[in-house]
């Protein structure tokens, strides 16, 4: 709980892989394959920002995010904030444009719960 992980890296899940996080940022990490902030957990409040994959996914991969803000994560790949899982109350930051376009780019599964960009609400019902 209220964590930070930044400037890590691995093949897959360069701040996490697995596991349960709450209130914590995770930032500048970079992945070889997918998830370079995190891969296949469970975040909640969290911050994923500046996180790099040079597959799928800069920010997340997997897993499930709740009330979490992406900004400014990038993958060469797929999914430059996230990719699969479930997103409830997401919070996405246009501001970056490689950030925002991937991350609207619906590449894995994904069901979305009360998303909010830009200060736009809407809620969104399953995507898979």
């Amino acid at each position: 709980n209220n964590c930070t992980l930044s400037g890590n890296a691995a093949s897959a899940g360069g701040g996490a892989s697995g596991g349960t996080l709450n209130g914590c940022t995770l930032s500048d990490n970079h992945a070889i394959y997918r998830g370079g902030g995190a891969e296949g957990c469970t975040l909640a409040d969290c911050l994923l920002s500046g996180n790099h994959a040079e597959g799928d996914a800069g920010g997340a991969y997997g897993g499930t995010l709740d009330n979490c803000l992406l900004s400014g994560n990038r993958a060469e790949g797929d999914g430059g904030g996230a990719y699969g899982g479930i997103l409830g109350n997401w919070r996405g930051n246009s501001n970056l444009p490689s950030n925002f376009v991937s991350e609207l780019k619906l590449d894995g599964k994904f069901l979305f719960t009360d998303f909010t960009l830009n200060g736009v609400k809407a809620i969104v019902a399953g995507f898979f």
